[in-house]
């Protein structure tokens, strides 16, 4: 994460332009018309530019969740006062769960024990957590078999 990033190990600049963020935000908007909602992904300190400084571009132009790759990531923006839902894209670690509850994330799940350990911690906590369920309609990009993990259903 931003915090525990590298040194640089050659010389490189990037400059990253937040109006012209701003601005491809609006154009996306404007080309899936109002009734879609955005959700931008930006993983991995948003692909190198920064993920704190786009915060204010996001609020700005009405984005109301963005998803991450992990659990780390997520907290991070948690603990930098990102309030807007939280998607986790990748299967959470053993352990992140409780975390997951705790930090109000929205993990995505395909594995039901991990439904499981959710929903006993957010039992624990009082609280209801929001997850979004990857099953496998057979095109091989996520784990498990639908067949196998009906239980979702």
């Amino acid at each position: 994460m931003v915090a525990n990033m590298q040194e640089p190990t050659r010389p490189s600049y990037l400059e990253v332009d937040l109006s012209a963020v701003s601005y491809n935000i609006k154009q996306i908007q404007k080309l899936v018309g109002p009734d879609t909602e955005l959700m931008p992904v930006i993983k991995a300190n948003a692909y190198g530019l920064g993920v704190l400084p786009l915060k204010p571009v996001l609020e700005e132009n009405n984005i109301k969740r963005v998803a991450v790759a992990v659990a780390e990531e997520a907290i991070f923006l948690r603990q930098h006062e990102v309030t807007m839902p939280i998607i986790v894209l990748n299967e959470l670690l053993e352990g992140e769960a409780e975390k997951a509850v705790a930090y109000d994330l929205t993990p995505g799940i395909s594995v039901y024990e991990v439904a499981v350990k959710l929903n006993e911690f957010a039992k624990e906590k009082g609280k209801t957590i929001k997850v979004h369920v990857e099953v496998d309609t057979r095109n091989g990009k996520s784990r498990p078999n639908s067949r196998k993990h009906a239980r979702f259903y």
